[in-house]
């Protein structure tokens, strides 16, 4: 009698209850939530609220227990977060996106439960900003997380990445997956796919490619005994617009559902939840491995074919965007090109015409010897075909042309040993 007075007091409460729910930034996108009291595995998802909002966001990662890592959260501004419980349904939701069976359906709750809020947490600044288009930098959750140190491992885990995506057909160098960042934790990675080297004798898969081949391959993918976080996934990182760079939204693009754009709050998570009911078809089997057959393929996750389908329309998007700043710096170069044209040969008609027009030249001679460009007099250090400073050259300038206007009568060069002849 008296252990069942005391049970109820003694119970432990599912994580979704967590009181005090504690949080710390373990990167510059990436907070670690955990609570000091033990609490009982139970299926939860993350709620977001900004600094000045007043509305609760549902964000795609969800967990069963304590602590956890949340990652692609950028907090500049200071947020809020607290768990909120899933029911049957809505983790059935969850479950199908990353083909988990339906044994540990039973672990949800039946009643709504929400933690407390955290207090305000602001994440650092990145030591590397985010690159723009064509590069991109993507967001990711290794199980088991790097070991230490966490920065050397993650550059090598970017290499071994690209040598196990390469292949004849596709020749992804390693020099282009870089590691700028990894959480204290080891487990939330960043990296940057750069554009291919314009001098590369083999040119290879454009960025989009590289996206589109590693959100296919990635369910599959073993790179050094890590592997990716399908309750996270993978993500496109935001990357903010400037005059002459278009904004970069951010995007899942591993795994993703059907019901993927509905999920955009915590209501209408739920909404979408329940209408994703699990649903008897004809063919079913009688087990409990929530599994059709020998067919473990979900019915809410996009495909092979369809995920590749979705990107190829995501991902190639031509920019149309109208650049005034970027198009004028073009005219304005321009506009210094054709001043340089113009002022060089004003100075060349200055170089050649005036001097010979100053002696009664006629256009025709002017011309004729702006063709044949002699050389000047030795040691006279002038740019002019003769230097007019040197009287004792040239005692008078008195040029005749002949009939045809092919040659003149009297050669200023001769004194110095050149001959000129038109």
């Amino acid at each position: 009698m008296l252990t069942a007075a005391l049970q109820p007091h003694n119970r432990t409460l599912p994580c979704a209850g967590a009181s005090p729910l504690l949080a710390n930034a373990t990167s510059s996108a990436s907070v670690l939530l955990y609570a000091t009291k033990k609490c009982k595995a139970a299926p939860f998802e993350v709620l977001l609220r900004h600094e000045g909002s007043t509305e609760w966001t549902a964000l795609s990662q969800w967990a069963t227990k304590l602590p956890l890592e949340v990652g692609s959260l950028r907090c500049r501004l200071g947020c809020y977060l607290r768990l909120h419980s899933l029911d049957a349904t809505a983790f059935a939701a969850r479950l199908r996106s990353i083909n988990h069976n339906a044994t540990f359906y039973e672990k949800a709750l039946n009643t709504s439960i929400m933690s407390d809020e955290t207090i305000r947490l602001v994440t650092p600044m990145p030591e590397v900003l985010a690159p723009h288009p064509p590069a991109t930098r993507l967001e990711l959750m290794l199980r088991p997380p790097l070991p230490e140190p966490h920065q050397i491992q993650g550059s090598q885990w970017g290499t071994a990445l690209a040598h196990t995506l390469y292949s004849p057909h596709f020749q992804l160098r390693a020099q282009r997956v870089r590691c700028p960042e990894v959480s204290s934790t080891g487990a939330f990675v960043q990296l940057d796919i750069l554009p291919d080297d314009i001098y590369a004798y083999v040119s290879g898969p454009d960025t989009e490619e590289v996206l589109l081949e590693l959100a296919l391959r990635a369910s599959m993918l073993n790179v050094s005994g890590h592997r990716i976080d399908a309750r996270f996934g993978l993500w496109r990182q935001a990357v903010d617009g400037t005059k002459i760079h278009g904004a970069v939204v951010q995007k899942k693009l591993w795994p993703r559902q059907h019901s993927e754009d509905a999920s955009s709050t915590a209501v209408a998570a739920a909404q979408a939840a329940a209408a994703k009911a699990p649903l008897r078809r004809d063919g079913d089997d009688d087990d409990d491995d929530g599994l059709d057959g020998d067919d473990e393929r979900t019915y809410d996750t996009l495909d092979e074919n369809e995920l590749s389908q979705v990107l190829d329309e995501e991902l190639y998007v031509e920019d149309d965007r109208s650049e005034p700043v970027l198009k004028g710096i073009v005219l304005f170069l321009s506009a210094i090109m054709v001043a340089a044209g113009c002022r060089q040969g004003f100075l060349s008609w200055r170089r050649t015409w005036r001097p010979l027009k100053a002696f009664g030249a006629t256009p025709a001679v002017a011309r004729a010897y702006d063709e044949s460009d002699p050389p000047s007099p030795v040691g006279s250090g002038s740019s002019y075909p003769w230097d007019v400073r040197e009287p004792r050259v040239f005692r008078k300038m008195d040029f005749a042309a002949s009939a045809n206007g092919s040659s003149m009568g009297w050669d200023p060069f001769s004194r110095l040993g050149y001959s000129m002849s038109l």
